[in-house]
């Protein structure tokens, strides 16, 4: 909905459709991740954060 892309499951295409966004995902993840570390909050309360940006970042280095 927020890609404007019609999203169904399992569709094979959707790496293709997506990648263009993957740095910027990654980028916005990430300045989240370390706000939170900043600010303090214990991971069990930083909601929305997550570390995943980081497997992202390995993936699309392989990928490219």
């Amino acid at each position: 909905k927020n890609c404007n892309i019609d999203y169904f499951k399992n569709n094979k295409e959707i790496y293709k459709i997506i990648k263009d966004k993957t740095k910027m995902a990654i980028s916005h993840s990430k300045y989240q991740h370390q706000k939170m570390k900043k600010d303090g909050v214990p991971p069990n309360k930083a909601n929305p954060c997550n570390t995943l940006y980081e497997l992202a970042e390995f993936l699309h280095k392989r990928i490219l």
